[in-house]
C-alpha cells in the first residue's frame, strides 16, 4: 500500500494510490498453491516491498571517488586475485535472479533463509537433450487520453526474449526494447499542454528505443557470471542504468562464503541530448557469515554532467539481513553520499504461509535534507526542488482465510521542522482496512472494499472508500470494475501536485489460447483541478 500524501518523488503512474484489494487477492491465490519450498512467502514479501520507494542524496561536493569506494573496489580486486586458485569444492553456488522482461524488485529484498541445493538445477547434459531453451513476448498497447478537451493518442510494442537456461547453458542472452509512435501528431506546443511527454522532445514522432540488451557467461572459473551490455543495477544504493560490464564471483564457503562483484559503464540517460561525461563505477562484498544471515556493503561513483555541470556522487549501502526462522525475517540498510548520512530503513516481517499470515513493521528516516543530484540520483530534482527530512512509520497486517481476506496498516510520516511544510514535502497519517470475499457466492467471483482515513496538515481528516469486483468465469475471461482515492497525486512532468482524486477504472480481458492475452482498460479520474479519460487496449503474446 502506498499512502499518497507521501512525498516520496514517484512519476504519476506509481503515486496513485493502489488498494490493498483483489490485486493482491489474485496474486495471493497463486502463491498459496505453491509448496512452501518455493519460497511463497518471499515472493509475496518481495511485491509488496516494490512500493518503499525512497530518492534523493546529499549534494555532491567533491570530484572523485571516496577513500571508501577505491578500497572497496580494490578489495574486491584483491581477495578475487587471491582466491584465483578456484572456490572450495564444497561451495554452493546461489545462482543470480533469471534475466526479466519486466522490472526486477529491490536488491533489499529478503535472502531465503536457506540456500538452494547444489544440484537443483538442471544439469548441462538434460540441456543438451532439450536443445537450446527461450522465452518471450510481444506486447502491442493503444493508448487514448481526454483532459479538459486536449487529447493524446500513442502507441507502443514492446520485445522482450531471454535465449538460454542459466542453470544448465554457458551462455544467456536477455532483449528488452520498444518501438513508439505519437500517432495523432500533437506534439509541438507553445507552452503548457496537459499530454506532454519525454517522448515529444525528439524530432519525430516515432521511436525505437533498447531498454535492455546483454549476453551473460556463467560459471567461469571462480566467477558466477560475466554480463555484458546494457543492464541495470537496481537498488545498490541507488539504481545503476549503464552500459558496461558486471562481474559477480561465486560464494566461497571456505571463506565465510564471500562474494564480490564489480561493475562499470557508460551511464544511460535515453532522454538526454548530450551523453558525453556520464560514467559510473561500482563494486560490492557481502559475506554469510552463519544461517539465515547476509551482509553487503555497496559502493557506487557516478558522473554526470547535466545543465552545464558537472554531478560528482559517491554512494555506499550498507545492509544486513536476518532470516530468524522461516517465517521471521528481519532487514536493515544504512545510505550515505561523500561523507554524509543519507537515509536509514529498518524492516521486520512475518509470514506463516500455513495460515496466511503476513506483518510487517517498517521505519525509514531521511536523514539530510536532500537537494540537487544527478539524474540517476533523482531524476525529478529539477522540477522537485528541495526534499525536506522526515520520518516514516508503517504496520501492515493480512490474513487470509478459505473465502475471507482482511487485511489493514497504519501510515505515518512526519517531518523534522514543521516550518518544511510545503508543496511535495507533505506530513500524514493514514490509516485503512480492506475486507475481502473470495469465490462467493461463486467460484471466479471475488470482491473486496477499502475503508481509509487521511489526516495531513491543512485538512481537516478525510474518510475514502473504494472497492473492486473481480469475475473469472473461465481461463479465458476476466472483467474487473473498481474504484480507488489518493489524496495527493504528482504530476512530475507538469511540475503539478494534483489533490483529491477519485480514480473510477474497469477491465476486461480475454485469453483464447494460453498464449495470447487481450485487455481493454478504461480509467475516470475525478479531481478538482480536471478531470482525465484513460483508455487502453493491449494484446500479449507469448512464445
Amino acid at each position: 500500500m502506498t499512502a499518497q500524501a507521501s512525498t516520496t518523488r514517484p512519476t504519476s503512474s506509481t503515486s496513485e494510490l493502489v488498494l490493498r484489494n483483489l490485486r493482491t487477492v489474485r496474486i495471493w491465490k497463486r502463491l498459496r498453491g505453491l509448496p512452501d519450498e518455493l519460497g511463497s512467502g518471499r515472493q509475496v514479501r518481495e511485491l509488496e516491498q516494490r512500493q518503499d520507494r525512497g530518492r534523493g542524496a546529499m549534494e555532491s561536493k567533491t570530484g572523485c571517488c571516496g577513500s571508501l569506494g577505491w578500497v572497496t573496489i580494490l578489495l574486491a580486486a584483491f581477495c578475487s586475485l587471491a582466491l584465483a586458485q578456484g572456490p572450495d569444492s564444497a561451495a554452493v553456488e546461489i545462482p543470480a535472479e533469471p534475466p526479466q522482461a519486466d522490472p526486477a524488485p529491490p536488491a533489499d529484498a529478503a535472502p531465503p533463509a536457506y540456500p538452494p541445493p547444489a544440484d537443483a538445477a538442471p544439469q548441462p547434459a538434460a540441456a543438451k537433450e532439450r536443445g537450446l531453451s527461450y522465452r518471450g513476448f510481444v506486447l502491442s498497447r493503444y493508448r487514448y487520453r481526454n483532459s479538459g478537451g486536449s487529447t493524446d493518442q500513442d502507441i507502443d510494442l514492446d520485445l522482450g526474449a531471454d535465449v538460454g537456461d542459466r542453470h544448465a547453458d554457458p551462455v544467456t542472452f536477455h532483449f528488452l526494447g520498444r518501438a513508439s509512435a505519437d500517432i495523432d501528431g500533437h506534439r509541438d506546443h507553445q507552452g503548457f499542454y496537459v499530454f506532454d511527454s519525454l517522448t515529444d522532445t525528439w524530432d519525430s514522432r516515432y521511436q525505437v528505443r533498447l531498454s535492455h540488451g546483454y549476453v551473460d557467461f556463467h560459471r567461469l572459473s571462480i566467477f558466477q557470471s560475466i554480463r555484458i551490455g546494457r543492464q541495470t543495477m537496481y537498488g545498490i544504493p541507488v539504481s545503476a542504468y549503464f552500459d558496461g560490464a558486471h562481474v559477480a564471483t561465486k560464494e566461497f564457503r571456505s571463506a565465510a562464503r564471500l562474494k564480490f562483484g564489480v561493475y562499470g559503464g557508460h551511464q544511460v540517460h535515453r532522454f538526454e541530448s548530450s551523453p558525453s561525461g556520464d560514467w559510473l563505477i561500482g563494486a560490492y562484498v557481502q559475506i554469510r557469515p552463519w544461517t539465515g544471515g547476509k551482509l553487503a556493503l555497496h559502493y557506487l561513483h557516478a558522473e554526470d554532467r547535466y545543465l552545464g555541470e558537472q554531478e560528482r556522487d559517491d554512494h555506499y549501502a550498507l545492509s544486513y539481513w536476518q532470516s530468524i526462522s522461516e517465517k521471521l525475517q528481519l532487514h536493515a540498510r544504512y545510505t550515505f553520499l561523500e561523507d554524509r548520512s543519507r537515509d536509514l530503513l529498518m524492516r521486520a516481517t512475518w509470514y506463516d504461509a500455513e495460515a496466511d499470515f503476513r506483518l510487517e513493521v517498517a521505519f525509514k528516516t531521511l536523514l539530510e535534507k536532500q537537494k540537487r543530484m544527478g539524474i540517476d540520483v533523482d531524476a525529478f530534482t529539477t522540477s522537485l526542488r528541495d526534499y525536506a527530512r522526515y520520518w516514516e512509520l508503517r504496520l501492515a497486517a493480512a490474513k487470509y482465510w478459505q473465502h475471507f481476506g482482511l487485511d489493514g496498516g497504519l501510515e505515518l510520516r512526519e517531518l523534522y521542522h514543521d516550518s518544511d511544510e510545503s508543496l511535495y514535502n507533505h506530513e500524514f497519517i493514514r490509516v485503512y482496512t480492506t475486507a475481502t470475499l473470495i469465490d462467493l457466492p461463486v467460484e471466479g467471483l471475488d470482491f473486496s472494499v477499502t475503508g481509509q482515513f487521511f489526516d495531513s496538515e491543512g485538512s481537516e481528516g478525510i474518510f475514502a472508500a473504494g472497492g473492486e469486483i473481480a469475475y473469472e468465469p473461465s481461463k479465458q475471461w476476466r472483467f474487473v470494475a473498481g474504484t480507488s482515492y489518493a489524496l495527493y497525486k504528482i504530476d512530475v512532468l507538469q511540475d503539478t501536485e494534483r489533490e483529491d482524486v477519485q480514480t473510477y477504472y474497469g477491465e476486461i480481458e480475454w485469453s483464447p489460447w494460453e498464449f495470447v492475452r487481450g485487455a481493454l482498460e478504461y480509467s475516470f479520474e475525478d479531481a478538482d483541478e480536471d478531470d482525465q479519460h484513460v483508455v487502453e487496449f493491449k494484446v500479449r503474446f507469448s512464445f
